[in-house]
């Protein structure tokens, strides 16, 4: 994951997310949720912002319809730090965010599964902060 993490100079908004991901970590209450919510609109939002970000990401991380649900309810709001980490590592692992998300949304519209994860649910080795 490290020498994926060199691909960052080249797309400003996953360098954005990460940073706001970053900031989110040293702070508390509203001020933590809104790094957080700036984090995830920056990783999946695009043009279409924080709600379609969280669609996007639980598409990305929920196996199934349920936990799809539980995902974007888990996103929206004072997004779950653990949930955006996930969506974060994700992106990277993917390599081409870009693709990422217009994969996604080919996905939610159903013409395409969903973009496959690069770490299992259970390996949370992964996504430890």
């Amino acid at each position: 994951m490290l020498l994926k993490l060199d691909e960052v100079d080249d797309d400003p908004e996953l360098g954005e997310a990460i940073d706001r991901w970053e900031l989110s970590l040293f702070q508390d209450g509203p001020f933590r949720a809104e790094q957080l919510r700036e984090s995830l609109a920056a990783l999946l939002g695009g043009s279409d912002g924080l709600w379609a970000a969280a669609v996007r990401g639980a598409i990305l991380l929920g196996e199934t319809g349920r936990a799809r649900a539980e995902l974007q309810e888990r996103l929206c709001g004072d997004p779950d730090p653990d949930v955006v980490r996930r969506a974060l590592v994700e992106s990277i692992l993917h390599g081409d965010r870009a693709a990422l998300v217009r994969e996604l949304d080919e996905s939610i519209l159903g013409l395409r599964p969903a973009p496959i994860r690069h770490v299992p649910v259970t390996d949370t080795r992964a996504l430890a902060g």
